[in-house]
């Protein structure tokens, strides 16, 4: 389902205006994606690299899946505001931010 919500384009955020409706739609969207609604909610958080045996490559697979749904989360939310409001958030790195 990921390739089809990053396809699906709704009302672009403008504001307090669609404020309601525009959270509802890209919750929606967000729940259809993998971990994307969890790390937009900060439940999902960046790995830390632990020790002993097989840490690096566990680390790492856990590192690939937050950065997968950070970006899916950060895709869905920022291809549905307009460039106004897409400028006041660019600050942020993460989809929880």
């Amino acid at each position: 389902m990921e390739n089809f919500t990053t396809k699906i384009q709704i009302s672009p955020l403008k504001g307090s205006e669609n404020w309601a409706t525009w959270r509802y739609k890209v919750s929606i969207m967000l729940r259809g994606t993998e971990g994307a609604m969890e790390a937009a909610e900060g439940k999902l958080r960046k790995p830390i690299l632990g020790t002993g045996d097989g840490a690096l490559m566990a680390y790492n697979s856990e590192l690939l899946k937050y950065r997968k749904a950070d970006s899916n989360a950060l895709l869905i939310m920022t291809s549905n505001m307009t460039e106004e409001t897409l400028t006041k958030v660019m600050r942020f790195e993460t989809a929880h931010e």
